[in-house]
């Protein structure tokens, strides 16, 4: 299927609406959870500050804000529309207040570059094999995101220590961490 049903955005309407719902659902039924969420709570507790870097559909941002409670928070990056919106409902629906979801991409340096995603044959964005570059494809979707490093991120929000880092980025993690050197550094976190 090609790219131009999708960027129509009536199909995009409902494929968002369908996606927010499943994973609600899906949240509500303790189902289809990465398999690395059931060793969470051997490494975040109550209180802890934590990075969820590649956002998603909130796939780590549910369990992760019931783990660090009311005095824990959450920060949750996610620079695609598609994902966003979806992450942005489940995160409304589910009532987590101690989620921040920031609309950035990370990357080792600030600035903007082009976001590329897959049409899957369905017609839905696949964020699963997203990457950042230059060359488009027919059966690719650009969007242009801002990008801000996790040095930068920490300073301007003035942050004072995190605990954990979730970080699913489709390939882009060495760039990410090379962008986190001092937070790194300074706060020693558990990385995933």
């Amino acid at each position: 299927m090609s790219g131009g049903f999708y960027k129509s955005g009536f199909y995009e309407f409902f494929s968002c609406l369908s996606t927010t719902f499943k994973t609600i659902a899906r949240n509500i039924q303790g189902t289809k959870f990465e398999p690395e969420v059931a060793v969470l709570k051997n490494f975040v507790h109550p209180g802890d500050v934590c990075l969820d870097i590649g956002g998603a559909y909130g796939r780590y941002a549910f369990p992760l804000s019931k783990l660090v409670g009311s005095q824990g928070r959450i920060y949750s990056f996610e620079p695609g529309d598609y994902s966003h919106r979806v992450l942005s409902s489940v995160v409304w629906f589910h009532r987590l207040k101690n989620v921040t979801i920031i609309k950035k991409g990370l990357s080792n340096k600030t600035g903007a570059m082009k976001l590329l995603l897959p049409v899957k044959q369905s017609g839905k964005v696949g964020p699963s094999l997203a990457y950042i570059g230059e060359t488009e494809k027919n059966d690719m979707v650009s969007q242009e995101i801002e990008l801000t490093t996790i040095d930068t991120f920490f300073t301007e929000e003035n942050l004072k220590r995190v605990d954990f880092i979730k970080c699913d980025t489709e390939g882009a993690e060495y760039l990410i961490f090379t962008g986190a050197k001092e937070v790194l550094r300074r706060f020693k976190p558990t990385v995933l």
